[in-house]
């Protein structure tokens, strides 16, 4: 995608896959949420979402929530709450020792 926008599908062989069954997308999920200062945040005036801190990381927090790897019931959540939930569903999983 081109906007930090949570939406979006991980394909495979041209056909929609669940990130979740790869252990690899898993593995660089985690790692894409746990080293990582930066966060989504919805702007309500403008009505898009935007970057909190680095475009890299925030590229790879968008990649995270896109990816869903532990398919986090999202489709209830407001914009704001979507911002970030698969983030932070990882994020509670795992203790983050440092940065």
């Amino acid at each position: 995608g081109s906007t930090y926008a949570p939406e979006g599908e991980v394909m495979k062989n041209d056909k929609t896959v669940k990130a979740g069954q790869y252990d690899g997308l898993v593995e660089l999920a985690t790692i894409c949420a746990l080293c990582n200062d930066s966060s989504l945040d919805f702007n309500e005036t403008k009505g898009v979402f935007e970057k909190v801190g680095e475009a890299t990381e925030t590229a790879l927090t968008t990649l995270v929530e896109k990816m869903n790897v532990f398919n986090t019931e999202v489709k209830s959540l407001s914009k704001v709450e979507r911002a970030n939930a698969c983030n932070s569903v990882i994020k509670q999983l795992i203790d983050r020792k440092s940065t």
